[in-house]
């Protein structure tokens, strides 16, 4: 279809795809829709549009965060069944993802038995955690030995080090 014979909406289209906003491509036909019935004004048309692209942007910054962090499975904090735990305090496990430990530099560590949901809390702090944008990487200790032993052998502890010091959030599964 040559540049004359398109229409305005497929010439938006056109420069949506050539931007690289696909986001906002998804949504414009529903948009100018709306907007068309006056239903929306121009300046909420493009804030609209301009909203899901950031939509999807985030979606999918998190989407790489969360493959990074090797994340055993995706939870979060209200997936957690706290009758099935009653010694777990809610409040007190709501207060932990409000991430104030990072800033104070603080540790976590959930101690129990096998099956009681601590790798399920670590993975929901990792979560969160990720959603502000914080670095996450989970490994278990298993691995964190094996690598260190192997980066002793081969001279490149100090760097293997780093490399796990670097997340704000290091979680060390016992498993």
């Amino acid at each position: 279809m040559s540049a004359v014979t398109m229409t305005r909406r497929d010439r938006i289209r056109a420069k949506l795809t050539d931007l690289k906003l696909p986001g906002a491509l998804e949504v414009v036909d529903e948009i100018l829709a709306r907007a068309d019935g006056g239903a929306l004004s121009v300046v909420n048309a493009v804030e609209e549009l301009l909203d899901a692209q950031l939509a999807l942007r985030v979606q999918r910054r998190l989407e790489i965060a969360q493959r990074t962090a090797r994340l055993p499975y995706f939870k979060i904090l209200d997936d957690f069944d706290f009758t099935l735990q009653p010694s777990v305090e809610r409040t007190q496990l709501e207060s932990l993802h409000d991430l104030g430990f990072l800033r104070r530099h603080e540790n976590v560590v959930f101690c129990g038995p096998p099956g009681v949901g601590k790798t399920h809390l670590a993975t929901s702090l990792a979560v969160a955690a990720i959603a502000s944008g914080r670095s996450v990487y989970f490994t278990t200790l298993v691995e964190v030995i094996d690598a260190l032993r192997q980066a002793q052998a081969n001279g490149t502890f100090k760097r293997r080090m780093a490399l796990l010091l670097r997340p704000a959030v290091l979680i060390v599964d016992l498993c």
